[in-house]
This record gives C-alpha cells, structure tokens and sequence, in this order.
C-alpha cells in the first residue's frame, strides 16, 4: 500500500511555528486573558510633575486602579471551554436542486 503524502502549504507551517511560539507561554496567556477578563488591578507609577514649570519633581506616586472586564477576551475563553455558539440560519423560499445520474 502506497504511504499518502501530505502536503504542506505555507499556511500550516505558519501555523505550526506559532503553536511552538506559544505553546511554552499558554498557562501564562490564558491567567492574562482571565485577568483581563474579569478586569484585573494595575499598579502605575508616575513622576509628579510641577504645574507651573512642567518640569519633573522626581517624586513618582503609585496609582493603584481596577480596570474594566475586557468582554473579548471572556468570550474567547468561554468559546475555548464550552464551544462556540452555532449560528443558524434561516432560508425562506424554494430550494430546487439538480443532479445528473
């Protein structure tokens, strides 16, 4: 029996290279998504700056704030879990198909 040769086309090499990329990164990706899915606390220094001459003090104050839940990247993990919703689609009128035998 003769062995099927698969080919491989440029997309799946790319595909394959970005797998290998980012596979050693995936549980560190996927608590990022999470964090910025249910919104997550970022911690920001600033250098105070004077009013009047603009120039810096060279104080920096920490600004500690919650960010929103990004709604894209919770529906990107739910999809990953539970699958993505099906569309259906519902086609109103006559379907008339032909087929030679």
């Amino acid at each position: 029996m003769a062995k099927k040769i698969r080919k491989v086309t440029p997309a799946d090499n790319e595909r394959e290279m970005l797998k290998q990329s980012i596979n050693p990164h995936v549980k560190e990706i996927t608590l990022a998504l999470k964090d910025a899915a249910t919104g997550m606390w970022v911690e920001k220094e600033v250098d105070m700056v004077d009013e009047k001459t603009g120039k810096k003090i060279g104080v920096k104050v920490r600004r500690v704030y919650q960010e929103k839940p990004d709604v894209t990247a919770g529906q990107y993990l739910l999809n990953q879990v539970v699958g993505k919703p099906k569309e259906t689609t519902e086609v109103q009128g006559q379907i008339s198909l032909t087929m030679d035998i």
